[in-house]
Order: structure tokens, then sequence, then C-alpha cells
């Protein structure tokens, strides 16, 4: 499918909303699917070096560590490589009381200021979540605690050698 056709799908599915006809259901399917498709129109833009995505943002996950590309494509190192079929769609903070969604940052949001967002409350527990999508439905993490830092730190350049 060239991208043209893809982003008129998108574009279509988009457009299926209650406030259309449809059910709750066929529009929940349908903005899943858009995107779905949108990950899938994302596979073109990481940069690649020497056939590997680069790594925007590393993922502290309880113990474990995984890394997302300029995608929001999840690698496991050593289990997964990054796909569309599991990433990153934003991070939620979450009222404490009711649960109700209080803000919201979408993906290039998570992935540019990573940093100086508050993922944890200063007794520890969870107060930015992930949202995410793995093959075909959408999460949010909740616990392990987890959070997100910019990219590994790059290395300074070596020094050229004289040429005596």
């Amino acid at each position: 499918m060239t991208r043209a056709k893809l982003l008129d799908r998108i574009a279509k599915l988009r457009e299926m909303t209650v406030e259309r006809g449809c059910t709750p259901a066929e529009a929940a399917n349908a903005q899943a699917e858009a995107d779905r498709q949108e990950a899938k129109l994302g596979s073109a833009r990481p940069s690649r070096r020497r056939g590997k995505i680069g790594r925007a943002v590393t993922i502290y996950h309880g113990d474990e560590v995984m890394y997302a590309n300029e995608c929001g494509w999840i690698e496991r190192p050593g289990l997964f490589r990054p796909s569309p079929d599991w990433c990153i769609l934003c991070a939620i903070e979450l009222d404490e009381v009711y649960g109700d969604e209080v803000r919201r940052w979408e993906l290039a949001d998570v992935l540019d200021y990573a940093d100086e967002i508050p993922w944890q409350w200063p007794d520890g527990s969870q107060r930015v979540h992930i949202v995410d999508y793995d093959h075909g439905s959408h999460r949010v993490w909740m616990s392990p605690p987890h959070r997100l830092t910019s990219a590994r730190r790059r290395r300074a350049p070596k020094k050229l050698r004289s040429h005596s």
C-alpha cells in the first residue's frame, strides 16, 4: 500500500465516530486501527545506523531496562526487536482519588521531555503512566514503577592521531 493510500485510510478511520452514526465499539476499533496504521507509517522515519534503529529514550520498568526509538517502538534487548506491534502511544497523569486523566503527554513530548516529566510522587508511587499499543490492544502501565530518561549519553569524539 502506498503512503498516500495509507494516509487516506487513516483519515477515513479517524472519521468513524459515534457522532457520525457508528456504535461506540466500532468507533473505538476504528481509532485503534488508525493508531496501528500510523505506527506502521512511522516505520520509515527512524534513523538507521548500520541497520540499527536509534534509541530515543531508556525505559526503567521495575528491574528491567528497555529502550524506545524515535517512533516509540519498544525494544527489550535480547528478547524483542523494535516493531510497530509494541509501541508507546503517550503518557498520562491520573487523579489519585478517582483515576481520571489529569494531564496527557503525546509521544513527541514523551520522547523530547522524558527527563522533565514527573514520573513518580515524592513517596515513590507512580504518578505518570505509559500508555502503549501491544499487538492490538491499548494498555496503561500501572505497576511496577517505571520512568523514562533521554537517550544514552553520546560519547566524546576520539582524538585525532597526529602524523609526524
